[in-house]
């Protein structure tokens, strides 16, 4: 077509450099490396599209030389040898988790499940005759409220847990399963002490348990059946006690499940949730089923909710 011109045509040339800086940008024959760029010669731009459109316009060429020339040096020809032609690997951080070992019953609980035929017909009267592991039993279990520390392995039974990405093995004591399996103290001391707490131990080792990880950071999940509410209970509340003794401990519950069979009106069941469990509490007000499978059996939650890396305390006090 005709292109605009002025009476000396410097109109038509200032259209013409347009074109061609436009071309520049935008043809592939000038899409050269950095390394090359410094070689064009004027013998290679006659050669070039470009040219065949400008023509060899002394004025065009004078503009695009005009235009700086890339000063970086020459690209360096890596051999084919050096290069390493496989994918580079991708990392994924392995996700670590404490693995289940091995449980050591005590002797004091060994000697019970082992005579458990003959002294569960009279179960006060053979525990009282253990006093020592009694009074040993319950001196150490408030202790334990309080720190960490090794218990006397002839009372408590302890679980063995391995790291499985640093091999680190950790022990937690737990109260021995012995005389009625509560406190021992109703035995010695009578009625207060039937639903009493302070005879069970709660490891401090639950703080490694939820540590933070590079792949995967576990959460922490209560399941409470037969949870009362919050800060009500028979021989007191119960649910408080998990929740803040964990606490006490590192845990930052993720989730709180709690299952209570007797009606409660739900605005005074929610009135006592401390604020910061609210977002993440859930209370049932019906039975939990024990059938496989059902909806309301409690294992199908924990099933759905879980990972095996997650933290689960799993509290069980129903009829």
């Amino acid at each position: 077509g005709m292109l605009p011109t002025t009476k000396n045509g410097a109109m038509g040339l200032g259209f013409l450099v347009g074109a061609i800086s436009t071309c520049l940008l935008l043809s592939p024959y000038f899409l050269y490396p950095s390394s090359i760029a410094g070689e064009i010669t004027h013998d290679t731009f006659k050669k070039s599209p470009v040219a065949q459109i400008a023509g060899e316009s002394p004025a065009a060429m004078q503009v695009l030389s005009s235009e700086p020339i890339d000063p970086s040096p020459p690209m360096q020809v890596i051999p084919s040898d050096l290069i390493d032609p496989s994918p580079p690997i991708l990392q994924v951080p392995t996700i670590c988790h404490w693995k289940f070992v091995q449980f050591y019953p005590s002797a004091y609980e060994k000697y019970w499940t082992d005579n458990v035929v003959t002294l569960q017909n009279d179960v006060c009267a053979e525990s009282n005759k253990q006093i020592l592991e009694v009074e040993e039993w319950m001196a150490h279990a408030e202790a334990s409220a309080q720190k960490q520390e090794a218990l006397p392995e002839s009372v408590f039974s302890k679980f063995v847990f391995e790291n499985t990405c640093t091999g680190e093995i950790v022990t937690d004591y737990i109260e021995p399963l012995a005389g009625l399996t509560r406190s021992p103290f109703f035995c010695l001391k009578g009625e207060p002490f039937l639903v009493q707490k302070d005879y069970l131990v709660i490891s401090w080792n639950v703080s490694k348990k939820v540590a933070v990880s590079p792949a995967y950071t576990p959460k922490s999940y209560l399941f409470d059946l037969g949870a009362s509410t919050y800060n009500n209970g028979a021989g007191g509340a119960s649910q408080s006690w998990f929740v803040e003794s964990y606490e006490a401990r590192g845990v930052r519950w993720d989730g709180i499940y709690a299952w209570e069979v007797t009606e409660h009106p739900p605005p005074n069941v929610w009135s006592i949730i401390p604020p910061h469990l609210k977002p993440i509490y859930h209370w049932y007000n019906i039975p939990v089923n024990p059938e496989p499978n059902h909806p309301d059996n409690a294992m199908e939650y924990i099933k759905r909710i879980a990972r095996p890396e997650d933290f689960v305390v799993l509290k069980i006090d129903i009829d």
